[in-house]
């Protein structure tokens, strides 16, 4: 890797180094809404470490989807 890419506020990538800029604006097009999915096609699995987040099978994805 490149010097000039290592030694910048130890972000390696050029979108990270611009997220960390003081001139981000956030925005609802900036953000992401984590999905987890398990083999289980019917299965609904609270994650405990992430209070309000689970993990969904197939079948369930649709409705978890249509609420975001």
């Amino acid at each position: 890797m490149a010097t000039h890419a290592i030694l910048h506020s130890g972000y390696h990538h050029p979108t990270l180094r611009a997220w960390n800029s003081e001139n981000i604006t956030i925005t609802p097009n900036n953000l992401v809404y984590p999905i987890f999915v398990v083999d289980d096609p019917d299965a609904v699995q609270q994650i405990k470490s992430m209070p309000g987040q689970s993990r969904y099978g197939v079948n369930r994805l649709k409705e978890e989807i249509g609420r975001a």
